[in-house]
């Protein structure tokens, strides 16, 4: 179960762990992940968000919102609307063992992917294989999820 926690904060505050500036001749991608590290986690856009997922850093308080941001928008996509795929494959393709820490944001996240109507084969395919070894691994669903997380709709600051 996933626990509230401020949005405000970065994931520096959250984890209490600041890492060191890296080396100067490191590579973009580890120059931008300390550099998202440092900023607000509601400030994140989707594909920060996914930067940061498909790096395994910040998943207790990163999945949460993701999560959100998907389930909040698959109700626009079945409509016509446009569905952050990016997102979606970040997320569905982390190790099921990841899912294992939290199985009600997993229910929810299967529960968002079952109602989109327009995704491509090959993302489709993958978020349904990959929740499929999910959900084996996980207990049997029980009622009405509770997480403060599911309450609280989206306000993704990107969208002005």
């Amino acid at each position: 179960m996933t626990q509230p926690f401020d949005l405000t904060q970065s994931l520096e505050r959250l984890e209490g762990q600041r890492w060191p500036d890296p080396p100067r001749d490191t590579t973009s991608l580890v120059k931008v992940v300390h550099a998202l590290r440092r900023r607000p986690v509601g400030d994140l856009r989707p594909d920060e968000l996914a930067r940061l997922i498909t790096q395994d850093v910040g998943l207790p308080w990163l999945l949460p919102i993701a999560v959100r941001i998907l389930r909040d928008t698959a109700p626009g996509q079945a409509a016509g609307g446009w569905y952050d795929d990016d997102l979606l494959y970040t997320v569905v393709t982390r190790n099921p063992r990841v899912w294992e820490q939290f199985p009600d944001l997993a229910h929810e996240l299967r529960r968002a992917v079952e109602t989109l109507v327009d995704l491509s084969r090959s993302v489709r395919d993958e978020a349904e294989t990959a929740l499929g070894q999910v959900m084996r691994a996980l207990p049997a669903e029980k009622g009405e999820l509770g997480e403060w997380w599911r309450r609280k709709p989206v306000r993704a600051p990107w969208a002005g």
